[in-house]
């Protein structure tokens, strides 16, 4: 499929806020990526760097979570889900010299208390990604409130991973908390089945 100008400037910025934040992109940093007019930036971005930060989180918002839904079809529950998506973000941080993996991390924290609109923007984010974990946990009988926070440890784990991976230049941080929130997944999942036949039985009788 072919990619629009305006695409690319969206990847350009998408890449380079990934990788060195968002006060260190100058708009003409920008541009020279994209290969785009100056003109034509303006035109698809009347709202400068601030409007396009704004679309490319959303547009990160938007491949998120197509990956998550990716991921989990082509996985058998939960857990091999977690697995397969640590594992994948391992891979794309490593790959990349620990310069990316984590679209919304620096962009999230570095605008987290200097820019309302865009700090908005990454917590709809997040909020997504969260929906969908929760979802994934309560179709496998985890109830709402332990679904919810499930999702919020996972979010956090892949976060932290996120940075300790890339302050220390290996994967390893990334692979000690999948392991961890495996585990922890698994529990649940158990405790949910064991709660399921308990009620099943109950009624039974």
């Amino acid at each position: 499929m072919a990619t629009s100008k305006r695409d690319e400037v969206l990847k350009s910025a998408w890449r380079l806020f990934e990788s060195q934040g968002y006060h260190a992109t100058g708009i003409n940093q920008i541009i020279t990526e994209s290969g785009v007019p100056k003109g034509s930036f303006y035109h698809y971005f009347p709202e400068g760097k601030e409007g396009l930060a704004c679309e490319a989180v959303s547009a990160i918002s938007d491949g998120m979570h197509a990956k998550l839904l990716k991921v989990f079809a082509a996985t058998d529950g939960p857990v091999e889900a977690i697995e397969a998506l640590f594992s994948e973000i391992g891979r794309r941080l490593s790959e990349s010299g620990y310069r990316e993996g984590g679209p919304l991390t620096t962009l999230a924290l570095e605008t987290a208390t200097t820019n309302e609109r865009i700090n908005a923007e990454c917590r709809s984010a997040y909020a997504t990604l969260q929906r969908e974990f929760t979802e994934w946990f309560t179709a496998e009988g985890i109830d709402d409130s332990e679904a919810l926070a499930l999702s919020s440890l996972i979010i956090a784990g892949l976060e932290g991973g996120i940075l300790l991976s890339r302050t220390h230049h290996s994967t390893e941080p990334m692979e000690q908390i999948a392991r961890q929130l495996t585990e922890q997944i698994e529990t649940r999942l158990n405790q949910a089945t064991i709660s399921r036949q308990c009620i099943q039985k109950q009624e039974s009788t």
